[in-house]
């Protein structure tokens, strides 16, 4: 999925430039009168091609595509695109006899160039050549229509909007809000929603982030229609659940077309790989689905670069959960249900493979992985099912949170946490790590421990520091050392002690 939405936004943000540059250029062509008389056809054709030679450009080559399906004798017009040079010189029928041999004189002469129309092509930030050669109209056809899929895939994937709504994007869709304190700008797509709401739907608001706004100002200029996906051969009476863009054949015809692009190396992005031996069966359906387990299993990944799923998360949460009834939020719920069972086995694993642990719930999670261990016998030469392990692992009755400082083995009726409340899920900036039944500290949280060991320390180094915050923070610089000492043993080489407790100065243990 990387590489696919780096190939997306690079159309959205560079190389839709271009395609609009050279769409305006082939309307200006469009709209140009041509001239049929013999003399100023001529003086106009010469002087267009003394232009061209002057700036060492060749003639507009012909596209393969329709150089394959011309037959019969061969001749040297059938390599120029003919139909371009009387557009771009305001000349028709420059194949007849009186002009003819003025082309076929400057082709030899001057050469053919692939594209050959006028609009420059950009260059990469990272490259020092243009991403594809000039355009042709024919080519310049196939690119609006893949820059079409780069802006559906940016809004399929970075909104977690269904195929629906965004079929049904109108023009004018795309506004901002600021926040009450005015400090942020949002934002946001009106739009509307149509599951459990019949055919019609209901108007919706999503809170999206800034690169789908950049796809929406895009596709406005590209479309006249006010349906900003609107296919233009679609029938009216289906426009509102899908058109040809967001097909799985048109997405797929982009996938192919920009590992082609990568396998001229004019853009430094990887092609998206194969599956299995075989081309990405890429569809619509998958985006939804994927960024709902990007927010819930890696809420710090990274998109194309600076983009970061913790503000993809932060964003389309506020939108699903504050303004919209197309129930995002429930689906990113599940998958982080399901990664949080799946986080449980992983801390099986490292138990098996004696990642050292401490805390005041060490000893009981360990003595449930020890049973566990046990009943499957799960030994070193034994290869365990990682679905018996999860189904072993079930019973705990227990949800686990990762933290930096511990691994949070949530129980409300133990959890210190909960003293005066009444919640689901613990409440991390009331956590007490080295106190709370449900915590387990291992060698993966030992660094975050050392940095705040070494910082009170800093802090107990200042000559001008209160005695009651001093005694303060000789206490914490006890505990933190307590709560280490078991980790550190096993940093330097010291043997597993899975469960083990230290004792406080206060007769209780961590």
């Amino acid at each position: 999925m990387s590489p696919l939405i780096r190939w997306a936004l690079f159309y959205v943000q560079i190389a839709a430039k271009d395609i609009l540059a050279a769409r305006a250029e082939l309307v200006g062509y469009q709209h140009a009168p041509l001239t049929d008389v013999t003399t100023t056809r001529s003086a106009r054709l010469e002087a267009w091609l003394a232009a061209r030679r002057a700036r060492g450009r060749g003639l507009p080559a012909c596209d393969a595509r329709y150089r394959n399906y011309h037959k019969g004798p061969t001749s040297p017009l059938h390599r120029v695109n003919c139909a371009l040079i009387e557009r771009m010189a305001g000349v028709c029928k420059i194949t007849d006899r009186s002009l003819r041999s003025m082309v076929e004189q400057a082709a030899e002469e001057m050469g053919l160039e692939p594209g050959g129309m006028e609009t420059p092509i950009s260059c990469h930030p990272a490259m020092q050549q243009p991403w594809r050669d000039r355009f042709s109209p024919l080519s310049l056809h196939h690119e609006e229509y893949m820059l079409i899929a780069a802006c559906y895939i940016v809004c399929a994937y970075l909104s977690g909007m269904r195929v629906s709504e965004i079929m049904q994007l109108r023009r004018g869709c795309y506004f901002t809000e600021t926040t009450a304190d005015g400090l942020i700008t949002r934002h946001k797509l009106r739009g509307t929603t149509f599951k459990d709401h019949g055919r019609r739907g209901i108007p919706a608001t999503w809170v999206v982030i800034a690169p789908v706004a950049e796809a929406i100002a895009v596709l406005e200029q590209l479309t006249d229609h006010d349906e900003l996906f609107r296919a233009q051969r679609m029938k009216q009476k289906t426009a509102p659940y899908g058109a040809v863009v967001q097909s799985a054949l048109f997405l797929k015809t982009f996938r192919d077309h920009v590992n082609q692009i990568a396998a001229t190396g004019a853009v430094p992005i990887a092609p998206i790989p194969e599956v299995d031996g075989a081309p990405w069966p890429l569809n619509s359906l998958q985006f939804r689905r994927t960024l709902a387990w990007h927010i819930a299993n890696q809420p710090f990944g990274v998109v194309a670069g600076k983009i970061q799923y913790q503000h993809v998360s932060v964003t389309t949460f506020e939108g699903y959960a504050g303004q919209s009834e197309s129930g995002f939020r429930s689906e990113i719920e599940a998958e982080r249900q399901l990664q949080q069972m799946e986080d449980v086995v992983d801390r099986y694993e490292e138990y098996c493979h004696g990642v050292k642990a401490t805390g005041p719930g060490a000893a009981h999670i360990g003595r449930i992985f020890a049973q566990v261990q046990q009943e499957l016998g799960d030994f070193p030469g034994k290869i365990i099912d990682r679905g018996r392990v999860r189904a072993m692992l079930l019973h705990l009755g227990r949800t686990l949170y990762p933290g930096i400082l511990n691994d949070c083995f949530f129980d409300p009726a133990v959890a210190h946490c909960l003293k005066t409340d009444k919640s689901e899920t613990p409440l991390i900036a009331q956590c007490h790590p080295d106190r709370c039944p449900n915590s387990c500290i291992t060698e993966r949280h030992l660094p975050a421990w050392e940095q705040a060991l070494a910082t009170a320390k800093e802090h107990l180094s200042q000559r001008r520091l209160p005695v009651l915050q001093r005694t303060v923070i000789e206490q914490q610089i006890a505990d933190f050392s307590r709560v280490i000492a078991p980790l550190k043993g096993a940093k330097n080489g010291g043997e597993p002690d899975n469960g083990a407790q230290t004792p406080r100065s206060d007769g209780s243990s961590v």
